[in-house]
């Protein structure tokens, strides 16, 4: 993230060249027009330039976080997923049962 905002810091100035000069003489405007195209060129060019070292770090940076075995948070964090989940599922048995038995065996509401 800090590398695209450096990314972006660089191309700032020259960004300017893509909004339009108001101006009311056509001598100046020909060479502000000339002036935007050289910038944009810059523009491309500061891009093309930066764009293999953003490649190239983004994916050195992938590489390192990359984790071989799980953390003690995450062994923790699974741990207790899975308490949770068995007592949701023995909860869910209650569940069904006190459900089968008030569709198919009670006709009224004190059985």
């Amino acid at each position: 993230m800090k590398l695209f905002t450096l990314v972006i810091a660089a191309a700032l100035p020259a960004i300017e060249a893509f909004v339009p000069a108001a101006t009311t003489h056509q001598m100046h405007s020909q060479s502000t027009a000339l002036d935007a195209v050289s910038s944009r060129r810059s523009v491309l060019t500061n891009i093309a330039a930066f764009a293999p070292i953003v490649a190239t770090t983004a994916s050195a940076n992938a590489i390192e976080t990359y984790l071989t075995e799980p953390t003690e948070e995450f062994k923790e964090s699974e741990r207790q997923r899975m308490e949770f989940r068995k007592k949701q599922l023995e909860l869910k048995g209650e569940f069904v049962k006190v459900l089968a038995r008030l569709t198919t065996e009670s006709k009224t509401e004190a059985e």
